[in-house]
């Protein structure tokens, strides 16, 4: 069942988008804000001042979107996942430690991150060598649907794991992804048994349903890692490195 929904299912990655794309429908960049803005309004996430989930990463050169679709024979392209990674070169400004300056627990998230000085040490020269991602907005279609079918959660599940794989090919034998997420992706992780480093958790917001978590993981050792564990987990990350992203024009790229 997972390799025949795989077949049907493409990675795209994009980069430098124009600002029309990110709030023009039936763009690639721009079906991606609409499908954050949605998540991000059902979660309380700061929007601009139009109301869209658009940020200083979306016009960063060194943002590149992974987008999951799914492709029928009739209806196009259906934009199952998507995951922003940003190349950053100095770890204070990453957005996922931004997250944390007006936390609701700014002060324990401080002192977890000084009682983790040797990561942060690391990340801030990983970032100096080119080797620092900040991996931002990982969403599915899923997740802002009201009905989720059995098929819907089979199609979300391999279109992340294809994606996820697409994306540690793309950033490189050295890479370091740093993250802020919530208990479900989290979990998602958990079973994926990827293998990452927690530098702090607590409430970032206080309308915040649970504990968000910021942390980090060699993405070149996660990949070694689930791959050399025979499952279709395995298969399908395996198959998303391999085939890798394609590359898509951000200017004006339509679905």
């Amino acid at each position: 069942m997972a390799e025949r929904i795989a077949e049907k299912i493409r990675v795209m990655s994009v980069s430098k988008p124009s600002e029309r794309a990110l709030r023009r429908k039936n763009s690639l960049a721009g079906d991606y804000v609409a499908m954050r803005t949605a998540y991000g309004k059902l979660h309380h996430w700061p929007l601009d001042a139009t109301g869209v989930d658009i940020d200083a990463y979306d016009h960063d050169p060194s943002t590149f979107y992974f987008l999951a679709l799914e492709s029928s024979l009739l209806t196009k392209r259906h934009l199952n996942a998507g995951l922003r990674l940003t190349q950053i070169s100095n770890f204070d400004d990453s957005l996922s430690l931004s997250m944390w300056g007006h936390a609701v627990d700014k002060q324990r998230v401080t002192k977890e991150l000084v009682r983790h000085k040797q990561d942060v040490v690391m990340l801030k020269n990983a970032a100096k060598n080119g080797n620092l991602w900040d991996l931002t907005r990982l969403v599915t279609a899923m997740s802002v649907e009201t009905e989720r079918t059995a098929r819907t959660k089979r199609v979300t599940y391999v279109a992340l794991l294809l994606m996820l794989g697409a994306a540690m090919k793309h950033t490189g034998p050295d890479a370091v992804w740093i993250f802020t997420t919530n208990r479900e992706t989290k979990r998602f992780l958990d079973r994926l048994g990827i293998q990452y480093a927690l530098l702090a958790q607590g409430r970032i917001g206080y309308s915040d349903a649970g504990e968000s978590y910021f942390g980090w993981t060699s993405a070149p050792a996660a990949y070694d890692q689930i791959k050399n564990v025979p499952s279709i987990i395995a298969d399908l990350i395996e198959r998303g490195y391999m085939r890798g992203a394609t590359p898509h024009s951000g200017a004006d790229s339509v679905s």
